[in-house]
C-alpha cells in the first residue's frame, strides 16, 4: 500500500505532465483500498474526459456530502437531468442545498427537463452574486422558451 502523500505527489506529477487519465488510474487504485481517494480519482477522470468512469468511482467515496455534490455535477455533465433532479432531497437532507452552486445546478437540470416552475422555485433562493448572474441568464432562457417555445426544442 502506497502512502497517501506519495499517491498525491505521483498524481500531481502526471497531472503536471497533462496526463490526467494516468493520474486518475493512480488515484483509482488507491481508492479501491482507501475510499478517501475516490473523489479525487473521479475528478481526474472527469478532467480526462471519462465522465462515465468518474461517476463509477464517485460511487465508492465515503464522503457523502462531497460525493453527492460531485455526483450532481457529473450527472449534469452527462445530460442525465432526471437523475440530477432526483438528488434534491438527498442534498437537502445532507444540509448542503444551501450552497448556491448546487441550487443552480438543480435549477439548470429542471430547466433542461422543461420543469420551469421547479427551476424558478430554486432560482429564487440564490443570493451569491456570481451564481445570481448565471441564474439571471437561466431565467432569460426560460422566458424565451415560454414566449418562443420552438427555440427550446
Amino acid at each position: 500500500d502506497a502512502h497517501p502523500t506519495l499517491v498525491r505527489q505521483l498524481g500531481r506529477v502526471y497531472l503536471d505532465m497533462e496526463r490526467p487519465a494516468t493520474a486518475a488510474r493512480i488515484f483509482e487504485r488507491a481508492a479501491r483500498r482507501d475510499p478517501s481517494f475516490a473523489l479525487e480519482a473521479a475528478e481526474l477522470y472527469r478532467r480526462a474526459g471519462d465522465t462515465i468512469r468518474a461517476l463509477g468511482i464517485n460511487a465508492i467515496s465515503n464522503d457523502t456530502p462531497g460525493k453527492t455534490r460531485q455526483r450532481l455535477g457529473l450527472l449534469i455533465e452527462l445530460s442525465r437531468f432526471a437523475e440530477a433532479t432526483g438528488l434534491e432531497k438527498r442534498l437537502a437532507r445532507l444540509g448542503i442545498l444551501k450552497e448556491d452552486a448546487l441550487v443552480y445546478g438543480l435549477a439548470y437540470a429542471h430547466f433542461q427537463l422543461g420543469n420551469f416552475r421547479a427551476a424558478e422555485r430554486l432560482l429564487k433562493r440564490i443570493a451569491d452574486p456570481s451564481v445570481f448572474e448565471r441564474a439571471t441568464h437561466l431565467r432569460q432562457a426560460m422566458a424565451t422558451c415560454r414566449n418562443e417555445g420552438w427555440t427550446c426544442l
